[in-house]
């Protein structure tokens, strides 16, 4: 059976479908689409706009929590609708990129990528350290016009950049800062110190990759995507054919912002100090488990409760998360830091009691959250060409002195070039290994240069000869190739990682404090009642810090420090609690649900929550819903162990809410449950004890016991009917046994 709650939200996403069949919708999803009639659908709007009906004309239905992607998944499954993750194409891909990206760019620097990529920073050749670009007429810069006024003034924080020349695809990357003269430099080799903004490359080739974009025959080095006929379709296209683990990249950074963005929402809307309240069995402290998980950053979604226990033991074995208890013994020391005695011996077996401060369960957690987590981080020196040409002038003088000519290999198999002279201008001279008589060739430092800059890997190259002489004229290529092969060999195996180290954001901690309300919260938070206060918490501006009385120590509370208390209504209301502790703290009902799936099942024909509700109802006529009966004393019964858990959990729970009147228990689960006791006035009648006034009232007083069906003796009968536990469910349910 349907609880009418269900049925209402799936006629209003029905109704939300026919909405968006009629007037279209303005964003897709980005997993998840609904599929209904063959036709597919955008999760989010369509609960957003069910929501609108069910608000209009069933007020008293709240929305639920579910963020997006999978909880609106799970959420819109157990309604019954069909939902499927959704296959991005480029085309598609192209229209999201443009609605997330304020600015899509194109930055070339393929000739310094073997630098640029063992850093999170990004320049480019026509950058000068030593101008202030903020403070100049950018029209009147000698190199670099088109290129640097958009750098200057153009990018942001968050824009998408695609690192790629005329001829190579690098990597892509998301701004994390902007130009700014006092910001960060790059040591680009022969090319100089330049100013670079921060970088977080979503993907990084090792090497450039060749791409066949037909472009401007002189595209400006920084521009927008679309510029010198680039085009980000045409991008996206060259990426998924050549390089589709690039695309999924940029997939993925756009899923985990978005859930990165969720969270964050999220975690604004949780308050830092919190008690669910409600009466036993609502589900308070498993619900804490669940809200610990979530707040630490643990996906719970589709998890088993085994799964979710385990991974909740885990955190709490990591400190993310502690669970504690109060009662009535709790104190301040228990809880901040006290005076604690401890036995001491000496190298003599001789023993004496020492006292100590201790830390206490709060402290304790305030201090591991308060640590500073550090990550190692890689930086690389890098070995310019500078540093390798003069490393090989050395090598060859060395290999010269000892008649031993340096030999450089070539593309061809046992072949290759031997130094046999340097000359007055610097530049080497080879000749072939097989002849003393071959012709010689002349390599300068000037033109390796050049082609250093431009195939910093040679591996790209198609034509040797052919692009060789575009970028430095006519010259023997296989000499060329033969030192620069060489020289990048050393470029790569010298550049030097050093480990540095760099400061992670802070971890959120959670402390549950289960039946917060048994303990007095006064004596035990003492003066620290204050510091947990939102403005109170420290990196606020109203942040404050205590003295404490034992250690003498400053101590305040962090803002990655959440407290989440339950409270059984049942011990104590809300209202009575401490005025300083309710200011604090939010506050959130849980009162028995009665749409839970667990609770859709039959107990003796009777739906499970339907018994319950029944029960609730009655109790709340004679004392206040406070005293309900919780949802978990029905989850996963049966006709034989929901016995056991009326006789010892609910019936026991009403017998303290009543005090022990039976006849008000019986107007809560009726006669199959409760029976009137026999009474004998010649055998079972008082004392002998006229003086006691009115003791003859006594006489006709009704008292009534509790029906054990579990006990086979039991006999209880009401008229003809000999009475099952079955029956008296039917009787708790005003129906008719017989």
């Amino acid at each position: 059976m349907e609880s009418e709650e269900k049925i209402i939200w799936k006629n209003c996403i029905v109704r939300a479908i026919e909405y968006l069949d009629k007037n279209g919708w303005e964003n897709d999803s980005r997993t998840y689409d609904l599929v209904y009639n063959e036709k597919y659908y955008p999760t989010k709007p369509i609960i957003a706009k069910a929501f609108e009906y069910i608000k209009n004309e069933n007020p008293k239905i709240h929305r639920p929590s579910l963020g997006g992607g999978k909880p609106i998944k799970l959420f819109l499954e157990k309604l019954g609708f069909a939902v499927i993750e959704k296959k991005m194409n480029m085309i598609e891909l192209e229209k999201l990129l443009r609605q997330k990206f304020k600015n899509i760019w194109r930055c070339a620097d393929s000739s310094k990528w073997h630098i640029l990529k063992n850093y999170n920073l990004l320049t480019f050749d026509w950058l000068n350290e030593t101008i202030d670009y903020k403070k100049v007429d950018l029209k009147k810069i000698e190199h670099g016009k088109k290129a640097i006024p958009p750098w200057v003034n153009s990018l942001v924080i968050g824009d998408l950049i695609f690192v790629m020349g005329k001829n190579h695809f690098n990597g892509v990357a998301i701004a994390e800062s902007v130009y700014d003269f006092e910001g960060p430099t790059i040591n680009m080799g022969s090319n100089g110190v330049k100013p670079a903004i921060k970088v977080n490359y979503l993907f990084k080739c090792e090497n450039p990759i060749a791409h066949n974009i037909i472009t401007h025959n002189n595209p400006t080095t920084f521009a927008g995507i679309d510029n010198y006929n680039f085009g980000l379709k045409n991008v996206l296209n060259f990426l998924e054919s050549k390089l589709p683990e690039c695309i999924e990249a940029i997939k993925n950074y756009i899923t985990t912002e978005e859930v990165n963005k969720e969270y964050e929402i999220m975690m604004s809307k949780i308050s830092l100090n919190q008690i669910l309240f409600g009466p036993p069995g609502s589900g308070k402290t498993y619900n804490t488990i669940n809200r610990a998980l979530e707040i630490v950053g643990v996906d719970i979604n589709e998890k088993s409760r085994k799964e979710i226990k385990e991974l909740f033991d885990k955190k709490v074995e990591e400190n993310r998360i502690v669970f504690t208890t109060f009662h009535q013994s709790m104190s301040y020391e228990d809880f901040i830091e006290g005076i604690k005695p401890k036995v001491d011996e000496d190298e003599n077996e001789n023993k004496q009691v020492i006292y100590e401060v201790e830390d206490g369960i709060f402290k304790r957690l305030v201090e591991n959250a308060k640590k500073v987590r550090i990550a190692p981080k890689d930086v690389v020196e890098n070995y310019s060409f500078d540093d390798a040409w003069d490393d090989l002038v050395s090598e060859v003088e060395r290999s010269l002195e000892a008649k031993d000519p340096l030999f450089m290999s070539i593309q061809t198999a046992n072949l290759g070039l031997k130094i046999v002279e340097i000359s007055g201008r610097g530049n080497l001279k080879l000749k072939p290994i097989y002849s003393d008589e071959a012709k010689e060739y002349t390599v300068s430092y000037q033109r390796t240069k050049k082609l250093q800059e431009a195939f910093p890997d040679l591996s790209v190259l198609k034509n040797i000869d052919k692009e060789f002489r575009a970028v430095i004229g006519g010259s023997n290529s296989t000499a060329y190739w033969s030192v620069l092969n060489f020289l990048n060999d050393k470029v790569n195996k010298n550049s030097k990682v050093i480990k540095q180290e760099k400061e992670l954001p802070a971890l959120p901690h959670v402390l549950i404090i289960d039946e917060i309300n048994r303990g007095n919260v006064s004596a035990i938070f003492g003066e620290l009642i204050t510091l947990i206060e939102d403005n109170k918490r420290l990196g606020n501006p109203e942040a404050l810090e205590v003295v404490l009385p034992y250690s003498k120590k400053k101590f305040g509370v962090p803002s990655n420090l959440y407290i989440i208390g339950t409270m059984n209504t049942a011990d104590r209301s809300v209202e009575a609690l401490d005025t300083a502790l309710r200011r604090r703290f939010s506050f959130e009902e849980m009162p028995p649900n009665y749409e839970l799936a667990e609770l859709e099942y039959l107990i003796f024909n009777y739906p499970a929550s339907s018994i319950l509700k029944t029960i609730n109802h009655r109790i709340e006529k004679l004392l206040d819903k406070d005293h309900a009966i919780g949802h978990s004393y029905f989850i996963d019964k049966d006709e034989s162990t929901i016995v056991e858990s009326f006789y010892k959990c609910i019936i026991p729970l009403l017998q303290e809410y009543f005090f022990g009147d039976y006849g008000k228990i019986g107007l809560v689960l009726g006669k199959g449950f409760v029976k009137q006791k026999d009474w004998d006035k010649e055998t079972d009648s008082f004392a002998d004890f006229e003086e006691y006034e009115n003791s003859s009232d006594f006489e006709d007083r009704n008292v009534f016991e509790i029906v054990d069906y579990r006990k086979e003796s039991n006999n209880y009968s009401i008229g003809a009917v000999e009475m099952t536990f079955g029956k008296a469910i039917k009787l708790l349910m005003k129906d008719k046994i017989g």
